[in-house]
């Protein structure tokens, strides 16, 4: 999708990534993210009726930017089904004070995306089968002696009686079809479409249910190696440094056949491509040199999917845009990791109970890009305010390739911040506490909201040594305050230019500390 199609008033096209895009206005004061305002632009497909697949449903058109006050303008617009109402739905619930805009794409040039499942037997007892649809789960009653025909359209009436699931389901002649309500634009609207969420074998009859069996279409289990199934062993809040064989990876599965220009439909969730477990829940675990052995080091994304893996990327991605701003003031570090086990979604399905092949890093990479959160911070005291523009980047599988956050849309002379992941993520956090501190301790004969580039210096290099060297993630500090630079844009009078260049521990650098959602542009 070319996102200079779309336009919106006060954003330039590079402040526009595809599926979530914000910015954040901080004013002056002791005011915190969760009270200011946030604009937060979502885009993807719109849904297409379920006959044809032609016909585009709702009022707006592709690439026209629409205010959305509620889900049910988001419906009005694009669609029940749409990628963007569920994304809408997400951000209100966690940030209802979001200015909110949603626009659609261009329409995918494949065709839609669809998987089937076989229901044969009879059930020999009651039962149940259990199907798990992107973050929603169904459990459908199986009576004793109940055929597949009676099994298949039961399946098929509860999946259809909701209304926002996204997908279309149909069951005909011992066949249940599910069908993708979109075109495909590119890689990022994947749906997890996943059986026996409770943990059973995938093609094995689902508990006390006879002789029923549920079988996927052999290209849809073929694109799982086998078995469409990811082991998580250990609970996301409980994740420890110490698995390290590939029985217990949190591990990923990506559906080969799917292409940019196809209808997107079934797929799991991006983990890591090493043989590892997941790391501590800590940033003690030192990295391996080696290239390619990280037995004591994984990533805090696996963390983060662990808890959500059912829920499509896109949503997770909006969520968080909501949440993100949220953190508290005193403690974001500790805010943004607690997103672990945040209400990013609203219920959890269970793990599956079997792991697979790890896929090539290629591929996991691309789909990394799938939720995109690029965030732009913009400190307003007047004509002087400072611009950190982070955005996550998300590549996995070499050192220098290690998931880090990299400051983005400011000059050149910025990109000495490329911290690692937590300290860059804490530092798009000091935004706002430079707003504070600085009108708190400015000399009495300054005006009201008024700062200066050897004040937000010194500010900087004061909370470097103590936030950040004080725990490591920093060194020498005092060393480079004579290299630290505070100046005003020649270009830009109201804009403040900066450079830290801190040394960074490389333990601190390959530290993952957030989910793909949170963003990634490479």
């Amino acid at each position: 999708m070319n996102m200079s199609t779309i336009t919106v008033p006060g954003y330039s096209v590079s402040d526009r990534i595809p599926r979530v895009a914000f910015a954040l206005l901080l004013g002056q004061g002791s005011r915190t993210p969760a009270q200011s305002p946030l604009d937060i632009l979502l885009v993807g497909p719109r849904s297409y009726d379920e006959a044809t697949g032609l016909t585009p449903l709702g009022v707006a058109d592709d690439n026209e930017p629409q205010r959305i006050y509620s889900v049910d303008d988001a419906i009005d617009y694009w669609g029940q089904k749409s990628p963007i109402v569920r994304m809408a739905a997400r951000v209100l619930s966690s940030y209802p004070g979001a200015t909110l805009w949603g626009c659609s794409c261009t329409k995918g040039a494949g065709t839609r995306g669809s998987v089937t499942m076989t229901v044969a037997g009879t059930a020999t007892a009651a039962g149940s089968v259990i199907l798990g649809v992107g973050d929603k789960s169904f459990e459908i009653p199986v009576a004793s002696g109940a055929s597949a025909a009676t099994v298949g359209a039961a399946i098929e009436a509860a999946l259809d009686a909701d209304d926002a699931l996204p997908c279309y389901p149909d069951y005909a002649i011992g066949v249940l079809t599910l069908l993708n309500p979109w075109y495909g634009p590119e890689q990022g609207y994947e749906l997890a479409v996943l059986q026996n969420v409770a943990g059973i074998t995938l093609g094995s009859p689902t508990p006390a249910a006879g002789t029923v069996a549920c079988l996927w279409d052999a290209a849809f289990t073929a694109a799982f190696g086998g078995v469409p199934s990811i082991d998580y062993v250990v609970p996301a809040t409980d994740v420890v440094a110490t698995l390290t064989s590939g029985a217990t990876c949190l591990k990923a599965q990506i559906a080969s056949a799917l292409a940019p220009t196809t209808g997107l439909l079934c797929a799991a969730v991006v983990g890591n491509t090493d043989d590892t477990a997941a790391g501590a829940a800590t940033m003690t675990a030192a990295w391996d040199d080696g290239g390619t052995d990280y037995s004591e080091t994984g990533y805090w994304s696996q963390v983060v999917w662990a808890r959500n893996y059912g829920a499509e990327p896109w949503c997770v991605a909006a969520a968080v845009a909501g949440l993100r701003v949220q953190a508290e003031e005193s403690s974001p570090q500790l805010n943004w990791i607690g997103l672990q086990g945040g209400p990013i979604v609203p219920s959890m399905v269970a793990p599956w109970s079997a792991s697979d092949a790890v896929l090539s890093d290629s591929v996991l990479n691309a789909a990394l890009l799938a939720g995109v959160t690029p965030i732009k911070y913009e400190w307003d005291v007047e004509k002087s305010h400072v611009v950190l523009s982070i955005t996550a980047k998300h590549q996995i599988g070499s050192v220098a390739n290690a998931t880090m956050l990299e400051n983005t849309n400011v000059p050149a002379v910025c990109r000495a911040v490329s911290y690692g992941i937590r300290t860059s993520l804490a530092l798009a956090f000091s935004g706002f506490a430079i707003v504070s501190d600085v009108d708190g301790e400015a000399p009495d004969d300054l005006p009201s909201r008024t700062t200066s580039p050897q004040l937000v210096k010194e500010f900087l290099v004061a909370t470097m040594k103590t936030d950040y060297e004080a725990r490591a993630w920093v060194k020498k500090v005092e060393a480079h305050r004579d290299v630290t630079g505070v100046e005003q844009d020649s270009d830009n009078p109201s804009r403040l230019l900066y450079e830290l260049p801190m040394d960074v521990p490389r333990w601190v650098t390959q530290i993952v500390g957030v989910h793909r959602a949170l963003g990634g542009t490479g």
